[in-house]
Parts: structure tokens; C-alpha cells; sequence
């Protein structure tokens, strides 16, 4: 029996949306009520329907009995605290930032929490905000370094210049919700916390409520720590790197168990602080959380006097980019060096010209170039080294259409950089919907590039026609945005 895509997605959906706990694969597929003309096709779609319920968003699995639950359910009517810094009370505001995150849907930018008083009827107002980069990172360093530079974007195109290095003391502008009123009728303080009901994953609705920091018990607090780390640790042995920081926070809530979401325990920004083993790292250009090391630092080596120290960032092929002004992501390198050799074209200096074009990258310094090269040269011999044709087939064509698709998206923002666009000309909705489309396609990339990522060619179809959709909708959104500079720029 051949099982057509779209109504396989379709009766899905329809299980998922009547769905009201945990299940199993097998659960599902006996809902479906398919028919099929042998065991082995019966088994060949049990696999299928494994994959694609392990790679859904919406769905957290119990690895130890396969039973999947939908986050949406897991999450529903259930509590966590934020705790607002000496700054967000003195000037009457709560940055969303990271502290959201690990509670709704991805889809859901920080800036479009739908964020309700308890006891009040309308929802907290954003207000328009700017600070230092170095001053906001704090509040949102558990979004992991893709999503952080993706939502600054989103939330005002003109932070791309300071985020490229190129308007050195300029403030980032954001938006923060307004708890002038609420703070000042509570008296609230340092110590203090917030607490927040989910009221909807996927809408991203929360309720909030005061809670006096007498009220709070240290013992509690330091065992909630202890107790999150654990999950968090399991979280790292399952998972590995595959996960993106929210998604680990998230995961870690499962695993925990529902006792982990109480108001009672820390925030966040708490754990992150006070935990004594758990640090956020860099893993192929971004950013995750993993164990602190066991071992004793090595004693520092003194450096060569021949050897030079660049005065930008090289902490990362990431970090660099952002620095230099080029809008691309590991992901999207590591995507061109696959298709270069898929395409067998495997000279490094062909691979460059086609990343990155053949003038001069604007670097800080010789010695940040020469960071770089060895970063790139040394991912281009590993990937040139251990790829499998054969393995990558099937891949090959979606990550060839991705790119297309993203390289539209990279020559318009070098456009609009070329031409010094003011943020006020761009569309605040399309904007952010370009960013929810660059996510997405990083995300893709992220998984045809690795090497425990298989597909069939009914996946290939359902990705590919994906992607299109993607590519139809960012096409449309550049050129509505385009047309709407025309005007803008006419009027003037």
C-alpha cells in the first residue's frame, strides 16, 4: 500500500488534535486503520511514522517506554518563576528574552508573549527599549547565539549593523514588557519574583502573579537547582548536541517530570547562575549547554612572540562572520562544502569563491583572517575527508534547493546593508517572518548536514515541497518589502 503524504499528515493531525496523553507509535498507527499487503511494508511504515513523530516539535518521547505526549499537554496550567534584575525594577520593565523560551512553541518570537496580570483583563504592554549589547546578553544567552542574533534582527533591522561590529556603541533597540504599575503596587524588590502560569504552548499565553521574596525558601530553591541540573544532565546524555539551549531547557522539564514546574522553584537566570556543573558552550559555531569540565585547567602557555593576537572576535566561525558583516551561519558554510562535494568540485579555493565571492572579507586584523582560514580549511578537510556520496544522495538535492533559497535571502540583506536601509522603512510583521523563515531553514541544514540524519524518498518529497513554500513566502516578502522602500522612498 502506498501512503499518500498529505493524507498522511492529515490523519495525523487529526489523532494529535484528539490526542489528550501519552501514546505509542503503534497507538497511532492502529488509529490510522491502514491496510497494508505484507509485514514487511507494514514494518517499513511503522518506521516511518517513528521518524516523523521523533522529529515533530510538538511532541516530547519518553525514551524509555516510546510513549510521545504533545508539549502543548505537558506544559498546560503549569508554573514556573521569574526573577527581574536591580535594572528591570528600577526602570519598570521585564525583558522577555530567554525567560519564555522553554515554555512555548519556537514559533512564538519573545517580543510576541501574550503576557496577562492574574487578576487584570488586558494583556502587558510592550514598551520600545535600547541598551548595550554586552548589558542585554544576560537576558537572553539561553536562547543559544543563532537565535539571539536571528531576534535582535527580527525585532529591528538596524541592530545588524551594531551586530556586525559596524556601529561600535550604539545600543541594540528591543521591546520589554511595561511592569511600571505592577512592580510600584507590590513594591517590588530585589529578591522578589514573578510567578507565570502557561495557559497555552502554542499560543505562547501566560498569566502572572507576585510573589514576595519572604515567601520564597532557599532550601527549596537550591533542591530545585539540584533536581533541574539532573534532568539537564540526562538531558545531555540523550541527546548530545542535537538540541538547540531552549529545547534542551525544555526536554530537561520533561525528563524531570512535572514537579520540576512549580513557582516555588528558581528561574532561569537562577539556575543558570547558581548550578555548579552545567555551562553554556560552543559546539560547531553555536552555542549549547553542556557539563563544566572535570578535569583541573591546564597552566596557561605563554604565547610566541611570533604568533599575532587579534584585536576582533574568534571564538567561533559564527562570531566572525557576524563581525566582518557577512550574514551567513555555520549551518549554511557546512552546506556549501557538501555540495561542493557532491558536485565534486573539491579544491578548497572553489569552495571559498562560491561562500563567500571573491573580494577581500572585511577582517579586523591579519591575525583574525588567519583564525578564520584555519577554522574553514579545517572543517573543509574533515567533511571532504569522510563524505559518502552514497549516503548523501538523497539529501543532496534538498540542501542544493535550501541554499538557493538562502542565498536570495543573503544577497537582499547585503543590499539593504549596501544601501544603508533605516529600520523605520522596514516593515516590523514581514521582518520577523523572514527571521521565522531563516530559522527554519537553518534548522534543515543543520540536520541534512549531519551524518546520523538519514531520509527516504517519500521524505524527500514532503521536505522539497516544504522548502518551496518557504522559498514562495520569503520571495513574496522581499518583494513586498521592496515595494513598499519604493514608495517609502518616493514619498520622500
Amino acid at each position: 500500500m502506498l501512503v499518500d503524504s498529505q493524507k498522511l499528515d492529515h490523519d495525523v493531525n487529526i489523532f494529535l488534535n484528539k490526542s489528550t496523553g501519552a501514546f505509542t507509535a503503534d497507538q497511532l498507527i492502529a488509529s490510522l486503520a491502514y491496510k497494508f499487503d505484507s509485514e514487511e511494508e507494514a514494518e517499513s511504515f511503522k518506521s516511518r511514522i517513528v521518524r516523523e513523530l521523533d522529529g515533530s516539535n510538538e511532541l516530547f518521547k519518553d525514551r524509555a517506554n516510546g510513549e510521545y505526549l504533545l508539549k502543548k499537554l505537558f506544559f498546560q496550567n503549569t508554573e514556573f518563576c521569574i526573577t527581574p534584575d536591580k535594572y528591570e525594577i528600577e526602570h519598570g520593565i521585564l525583558f522577555p528574552g530567554h525567560r519564555f523560551s522553554a515554555f512555548c512553541s519556537e514559533e512564538i518570537f519573545p517580543s510576541e508573549i501574550k503576557f496577562t496580570e492574574t487578576d487584570g483583563k488586558k494583556k502587558t504592554q510592550l514598551k520600545d527599549a535600547s541598551e548595550k549589547l554586552e548589558d542585554l546578553i544576560k537576558y537572553h544567552v539561553l536562547l543559544g547565539s543563532e537565535q539571539i542574533f536571528d531576534f535582535l534582527i527580527a525585532e529591528d533591522h538596524s541592530n545588524i549593523k551594531l551586530l556586525q561590529g559596524k556601529a561600535a556603541g550604539s545600543q541594540v533597540k528591543l521591546k520589554a514588557f511595561d511592569l511600571k504599575d505592577f512592580y510600584r503596587s507590590h513594591d517590588f524588590e530585589e529578591g522578589d519574583a514573578i510567578a507565570v502560569k502557561i495557559l497555552d504552548w502554542t499560543k505562547g499565553l501566560f498569566s502572572f502573579s507576585y510573589i514576595p521574596g519572604n515567601n520564597r525558601k532557599a532550601a527549596k530553591v537550591k533542591q530545585w537547582i539540584e533536581k533541574y541540573s539532573a534532568a539537564i544532565d540526562k538531558t545531555i546524555d540523550d541527546y548530545e548536541s542535537y538540541l538547540e539551549i531552549p529545547d534542551q531547557l525544555s526536554t530537561a522539564f520533561f525528563i524531570g517530570g512535572r514537579e520540576l514546574l512549580t513557582a516555588e522553584g528558581a528561574s532561569l537566570d537562577e539556575f543558570y547562575r547558581n548550578n555548579d556543573h552545567i555551562e553554556i558552550s560552543m559546539d560547531n559555531g553555536h552555542t549549547i549547554l553542556t557539563r563544566k569540565s572535570d578535569t583541573e585547567p591546564e597552566e596557561e602557555l605563554e604565547v610566541p612572540e611570533d604568533i599575532m593576537i587579534s584585536q576582533g572576535k574568534t571564538a567561533s566561525i559564527d562570531e566572525i562572520l557576524a563581525e566582518i558583516g557577512i550574514p551567513m551561519k555555520t549551518a549554511e558554510v557546512d552546506a556549501y562544502m557538501l555540495d561542493q562535494c557532491y558536485r565534486k568540485e573539491l579544491e578548497f579555493v572553489d569552495f571559498f569563491s562560491r561562500c563567500f565571492g571573491n573580494e577581500r572579507l572585511n577582517f579586523v586584523d591579519d591575525a583574525q583572517e588567519n583564525v578564520f582560514m584555519n577554522y574553514l580549511e579545517d572543517r573543509w578537510e574533515r567533511f571532504s575527508e569522510r563524505y559518502n556520496r552514497h549516503a548523501d544522495e538523497l539529501k543532496a538535492p534538498v540542501r542544493e534547493k535550501i541554499l538557493e533559497t538562502v542565498e536570495e535571502r543573503l544577497e537582499w540583506l547585503q543590499f539593504l546593508n549596501s544601501i544603508d536601509v533605516a529600520a523605520a522603512q522596514l516593515p516590523e510583521k514581514e521582518m520577523k517572518k523572514l527571521a521565522e523563515i531563516s530559522l527554519c531553514l537553518t534548522a534543515m541544514l543543520n540536520m541534512l548536514n549531519s551524518d546520523d540524519y538519514s531520509i527516504d524518498e517519500h521524505e524527500v518529497e514532503n521536505v522539497l515541497d516544504a522548502v518551496d513554500k518557504l522559498s514562495e513566502t520569503q520571495t513574496d516578502l522581499i518583494s513586498r518589502m521592496s515595494s513598499f522602500m519604493n514608495v517609502t522612498n518616493k514619498k520622500e
